[in-house]
């Protein structure tokens, strides 16, 4: 076993015992970090990707933006240029993604937080899941961030090499780096869609 083994044995267990003792209710009431509104914001953009290529709604942007310039004011041309519209409708989107966030989140940890025996347990086999998916990503972050400064000729996949848990294939294939690239995807796919205007 490689010492890299080790470390992840060491992050799975301390995993487990945090998701045990905290659980996720705790958790679900105080989803409102900086963490939190960033993912919201990138989910947002995702939808307002989506929601841009219905001809429909493009029409009726176009009709908002022909109808404001018609009025030929200055702080109108002005709204138009830094696309009000376009703005107006990613905070929409915004706000409802908060809002259901918020339901959900209340909601699930009310359910969570009841005096059973049922509760308790799936309160802490999701802190338990909760806890391991949160280690799992900080720690392809890290892989990423290694990767990028060290390649495949460093000490690094050279340490990595032979591990039991193939943190070597971790290392070449992070997973990780798909999800960035599909959120960037999505970031050019609105971009592409407001040039076309």
């Amino acid at each position: 076993m490689k010492v890299i083994d080790f470390i992840v044995i060491g992050l799975i267990i301390i995993s487990i015992i945090l998701g045990i003792v905290f659980g996720i209710s705790k958790r679900l009431k105080k989803s409102f970090g900086v963490l939190s509104w960033i993912l919201s914001l990138i989910t947002a953009l995702t939808i307002l990707s989506f929601v841009l290529s219905f001809a429909g709604i493009k029409d009726l942007l176009t009709n908002i933006t022909s109808t404001m310039l018609e009025k030929d004011n200055w702080f109108l041309t002005f709204l138009v240029r830094i696309r009000i519209e376009i703005i107006v409708l990613l905070f929409i989107i915004f706000v409802i993604i908060i809002l259901i966030k918020f339901v959900l989140c209340k909601s699930i940890a009310n359910i969570l937080e009841c005096d059973n025996k049922i509760s308790k347990i799936f309160n802490k086999s999701l802190g338990v899941i909760y806890m391991l998916v949160v280690v799992s990503v900080m720690f392809l972050i890290v892989l990423e961030i290694i990767y990028l400064s060290n390649g495949l000729d460093g000490w690094a996949f050279n340490s990595f090499k032979g591990s039991i848990l193939k943190i070597d294939y971790l290392y070449e294939n992070n997973p990780i780096v798909g999800i960035f690239r599909y959120f960037k995807n999505s970031y050019d796919k609105v971009v592409s869609i407001l040039r076309a205007y």
